[in-house]
């Protein structure tokens, strides 16, 4: 009997305010009347858009209006939060897609900068190209001495050793010559204010240099001896050895010259331009996303 009470009471009060909603007694609410008798039910505010959005959510048989049995005040304050909610939501969701998508956009904007500028001075004169070209006397110098085997059964070569030996036996005469070279190349690439292709290229210099450091301690070893007479060739080890180690380092040093003659820095040496790169202060996007993923982490 309590519960009848209770449920002829809520079915009186939605009646109540069935009659507060329907303002012209027409026995059906519309939108403009959802507007007016939200505000009376409990102060919310709504515009046109969200009362229609009301009404098409309880108007069961599509009648355009809300009869009595469709009505419940209450249940329009829980439709009205739901909307609410579900906006927000996807409010946020469009934010965090379009943090996504800048982001996006940022970093391929790094990656685009950092592929094809360089950080700080942008000259490419022709001064700034000779002096980029000359950084690779160092490696070229050091790295003679392992292609000699190469040139004594490859004789195409030897015109181009004719050339080179000149300019070792000069740097030769130098005490520490290569030495004070290394260091001061060090020193270049440290200055700023220089163009950045020459301080890239006093970089990749002495990366090649530095790469000549393995063959350099095999042949000290004994393992793979490089000097001959004339009357004995060079073993074939010698020989082999020598095209691995000679040719590659001077494929990269005719490519970087080349390269610097256009004006355009030789960054496409595997792991050679990377360090280059990197004693410039710049972060190969590679790592930087990884350090990024690291940060994330902790």
């Amino acid at each position: 009997e309590l519960q009848a009470i209770t449920v002829e009471g809520v079915l009186e009060e939605r009646k109540r305010w069935f009659r507060v909603f329907d303002v012209d007694s027409s026995g059906g609410i519309d939108a403009a009347e959802i507007k007016m008798g939200m505000k009376e039910f409990n102060g919310t505010e709504l515009d046109e858009s969200r009362a229609a959005q009301l009404l098409q959510a309880h108007d069961a048989n599509k009648s355009g209006v809300l009869e009595l049995d469709e009505f419940d005040p209450s249940r329009l304050h829980t439709t009205l939060e739901q909307i609410k909610s579900e906006e927000q939501k996807g409010e946020e969701t469009a934010r965090a897609e379009k943090a996504v998508t800048l982001e996006k956009e940022r970093q391929e904007e790094e990656i685009t900068t950092y592929y094809t500028k360089l950080p700080g001075n942008q000259d490419v004169g022709i001064v700034t190209r000779l002096v980029s070209v000359m950084a690779y006397l160092l490696p070229l110098v050091d790295t003679v001495r392992f292609g000699l085997p190469l040139a004594v059964v490859e004789p195409a070569l030897q015109p181009l050793f004719a050339l080179l030996i000149p300019v070792c036996q000069l740097f030769a005469s130098i005490p520490l010559g290569t030495l004070i070279v290394f260091i001061g190349f060090q020193a270049l690439r440290a200055n700023t204010e220089l163009p950045a292709l020459m301080r890239y290229n006093f970089g990749q210099s002495i990366m090649l240099d530095v790469a000549l450091f393995i063959p350099s301690i095999v042949v000290s070893t004994g393992l793979v001896p490089l000097s001959f007479n004339m009357y004995d060739a060079p073993t074939s080890e010698a020989v082999i050895f020598s095209a691995l180690t000679f040719l590659p380092i001077m494929g990269c040093i005719f490519y970087s010259m080349f390269c610097n003659i256009m004006g355009v820095a030789p960054r496409g040496i595997p792991w050679i331009s990377e360090s280059a790169e990197m004693g410039m202060g710049m972060v190969p996007p590679s790592r930087l996303k990884e350090m990024q993923e690291q940060e994330d982490k902790n």
